[in-house]
């Protein structure tokens, strides 16, 4: 054979060749490989092939503690659907954030298997229920819903057979909490509904409030701000019913540090608290403009400070229980007088030559 003729067969040869790829990868196959892609798995010829291995898993997996054998069924979906419907509160729950529970995808990277709802039963008769795929080790991943043995109901993502990515838990009253999963624990961002009402929503890290947050209270008040361990804890404001407001740092849900108190009356505080009580240093100012500037104990004045009255005049000196005690320096205009004080009560003008109080201790 001359070269020409080895090079035109060597040309058909990959002719051939190419066509033969162009028909593996024909049309006719593409829908059938892209409907898998959704699940990482091999093309399903046999459906029930998949659902056959995957039993197979379960029951090893399930039977692999002799003193906790479970008993897998197959359900049928509108079986599934009215184990549901019992719990009517948990079921309004869940219609209600359809829309949202629509939208929650799964983000790993595990090969998934379908499977219609199962039925699982342990030696004491308790029964779970889960409709949703499982990773290829038998363990509850991707989407899917789960009701537990005390009838509570998770609807959302799992990995490893735990609640992992966003998703909502249901318990038998209807209280429920949407959100963040995390190995199973409570993590990211979410809200926790009590008697229809939001208990709180913000930051959750190992199931605790930690971070940013609001969490509202049953009288009408509410806190927004950061939390520590499920403590108030850093810079917050608390608000109450009245509209009174504490605005500054916590500790051990209490009010600790720099801090600002205004009173729905017009008073406002500003300075040190400590364990919930104005202590140390700080400004009060009433209403009508009339202000002290000094020491508290425990939410009284006590110590030096100096009270001044809205017409200018001033005392500067010592108190005692919130009262003016012991010397002091009265301001009135641009005049000054030494003065004592006993328990608030005036006693003596020291720079007066002819008071009868002189000798007053």
């Amino acid at each position: 054979m001359g070269c020409c003729e080895r090079k035109q067969a060597h040309l058909d040869e990959l002719i051939t060749y190419e066509n033969e790829e162009l028909k593996s990868n024909s049309i006719n196959e593409k829908p059938e490989k892209e409907l898998n892609i959704n699940f990482k798995s091999a093309p399903r010829k046999k459906p029930e092939e998949e659902i056959n291995k995957l039993h197979d898993i379960l029951r090893n997996k399930l039977s692999s503690d002799p003193n906790n054998k479970i008993e897998v069924e197959e359900m049928k979906l509108d079986e599934f659907e009215k184990e549901i419907e019992k719990n009517k509160k948990a079921n309004e729950i869940l219609l209600n954030n359809q829309n949202e529970l629509n939208l929650i995808k799964y983000e790993g990277e595990d090969i998934l298997f379908q499977s219609p709802p199962l039925k699982f039963q342990n030696k004491n008769n308790e029964i779970e229920y889960y409709s949703g795929t499982f990773d290829n080790k038998g363990n509850f991943c991707g989407i899917g819903t789960l009701i537990t043995k005390d009838k509570n109901i998770y609807n959302g993502s799992f990995k490893n057979g735990l609640f992992d990515g966003k998703g909502i838990f249901v318990n038998e009253n209807g209280n429920y909490y949407f959100g963040d999963w995390k190995n199973g624990k409570i993590e990211g961002k979410g809200k926790t509904i009590l008697n229809n009402k939001i208990l709180y929503e913000g930051d959750y890290i190992n199931n605790e409030k930690n971070g940013f947050g609001k969490e509202n209270y049953d009288d009408g008040s509410y806190y927004e701000g950061n939390f520590e361990n499920n403590e108030k804890k850093g810079f917050g404001k608390y608000t109450f019913k009245d509209g009174s407001y504490y605005e500054g740092n916590f500790e051990n849900n209490l009010y600790n540090g720099k801090g600002e108190f205004h009173w729905n009356d017009g008073r406002i505080y500003k300075g040190n608290f400590n364990n919930g009580l104005i202590n140390g240093k700080g400004n009060f100012i009433w209403k009508d403009g009339s202000n002290y500037e000094g020491n508290y104990l425990n939410g009284i004045k006590q110590g030096q400070g100096v009270y001044s009255w809205t017409d200018g005049k001033k005392y500067i000196g010592n108190f005692i229980n919130n009262e003016p005690h012991g010397n002091g320096l009265i301001t009135i205009g641009d005049k000054q007088f030494n003065s004592k004080f006993r328990y608030g009560k005036f006693i003596s003008n020291l720079d007066s030559q002819n008071s009868t109080n002189r000798t007053e201790n």
